[in-house]
């Protein structure tokens, strides 16, 4: 089958969900079956940078470490992650210093591309281009109005990612990772709806550039494990 490469997030001792432990240059198989979050697969992403925006969401670990791998890809779930029925991790990337303006550039971007009311876009390209962006009290009150009342065939679902990509411009600085990736997984969802898709991993290299997994050595450490369970 098609191998193709692909990053996976770990804890600091390559552990990942209940305890399963990774080892470099081994191959791990997994069922291949049944639905995407479950133990019949092993979770990754298509792009590095994708993997660390939406790392608050996805895994309990802080600061988690990355690495590129070469898997065989069986679910998707949008953009958001792919399940692998067999991940093979090669080296180790360095995760850049991620700023809480990179972050909420994602998630406001994303949203942007499910949900094109006049005010929000305006307010959020204002953020967007702004070296010092502030967002008044008046103008905050103005999104919630505007966007909690819209009903599922009113765009619901991309109204709450633009609600929820402008919550992480309201929240304390350690909490906005969460929300923008929480405003990226609503935009994708919302666009699934409509039957189009949200280009999420443009967007996170977008955010982070100029930083890419390629751009400097790969940082190797080996350890002699052996899995116990599913990742």
């Amino acid at each position: 089958m098609t191998e193709t490469t692909v990053w996976k997030l770990t804890d600091q001792n390559m552990r990942t969900y209940n305890g399963y432990q990774w080892t470099l240059d081994t191959k791990h198989i997994f069922p291949g079956v049944g639905p995407l979050c479950t133990f019949g697969w092993c979770h990754a992403y298509l792009s590095a940078q994708l993997a660390v925006l939406l790392a608050p969401i996805h895994v309990m670990f802080d600061p988690p470490r990355l690495f590129e791998g070469r898997g065989v890809v069986g679910a998707h779930d949008f953009q958001l992650k792919v399940g692998c029925s067999s991940l093979t991790l090669g080296r180790e990337i360095k995760i850049p210093e991620i700023t809480v303006r990179q972050r909420i550039a994602f998630g406001l971007n994303c949203a942007l591309a499910v949900y094109q009311e006049e005010f929000f876009v305006r307010l959020a390209k204002k953020w967007l281009s702004s070296p010092s962006p502030y967002i008044s009290e008046e103008e905050h009150i103005a999104v919630w109005t505007r966007t909690s009342g819209k009903t599922e065939a009113q765009g619901r679902g991309a109204a709450r990612a633009a609600e929820t990509a402008h919550t992480a411009i309201t929240r304390a600085p350690e909490d906005a990772g969460y929300w923008a990736g929480l405003a990226a997984e609503r935009a994708a969802r919302a666009a699934a709806d409509v039957g189009t898709t949200v280009d999420l991993i443009a967007s996170a290299e977008a955010a982070l550039q100029p930083w890419a997994p390629w751009s400097g050595p790969g940082l190797v450490c080996r350890i002699a494990a052996t899995p116990t369970s599913p990742p």
